[in-house]
């Protein structure tokens, strides 16, 4: 579990360093899918300030879920099986399922 994970962070120490980002499966879709690029864009900007960065993704599949029923209640289309693509002011960002 992230709070088992989180136990064993403080116990070595490693907390006063680490951020956890986390989005279980029980969050409501929009939590599911923004927690992946969340992350990414902390440890994005600690990069660019020069300090190490190691992003660990655990299952995207709840991610990919919670996309596709983004998409099915905005009526977005998907535009192909097992990735989905959304377009947004000339940027596609991809998801690709697992």
């Amino acid at each position: 579990t992230v709070k088992a994970l989180v136990e064993t962070l403080k116990r070595y120490g490693a907390m006063e360093y680490t951020t956890v980002v986390s989005a279980s499966a029980s969050q409501p879709a929009p939590m599911l899918y923004i927690a992946p690029y969340a992350g990414t864009a902390m440890g994005e900007e600690w990069m660019y300030q020069g300090r190490d960065v190691l992003i660990v993704y655990d299952d995207l599949s709840k991610q990919a879920a919670a996309y596709r029923g983004i998409v099915r209640s905005t009526r977005r289309h998907s535009t192909s099986e097992g990735a989905g693509f959304l377009r947004d002011r000339g940027t596609i960002r991809v998801l690709v399922e697992a």
